[in-house]
């Protein structure tokens, strides 16, 4: 997960910091962010609970992913 999100970075310095960081600080500081999922409508919507820098690099990530079309 964390070599797959440091892939799928544009800029080198994020790739370099998150192929260089510890498993641990990655856990904690990029998958462990309080969420909360909210159901409305016929939409979910993730509200995160908590801030860090690596959330504008999550967010990124989830607005390319969300353009790209699997086949």
């Amino acid at each position: 997960m964390k070599a797959w999100l440091a892939l799928m970075q544009p800029q080198l310095s994020d790739k370099r910091e998150l192929l260089t960081m510890e498993f641990r600080r990655f856990l904690d500081e990029v998958m462990l962010l309080p969420c909360q999922i909210v159901r409305a409508g016929r939409r979910l919507i993730f509200r995160l609970l908590q801030w860090n820098p690596w959330v504008n690099m999550l967010c990124k990530v989830s607005e390319l992913l969300r353009g790209l079309q699997f086949t």
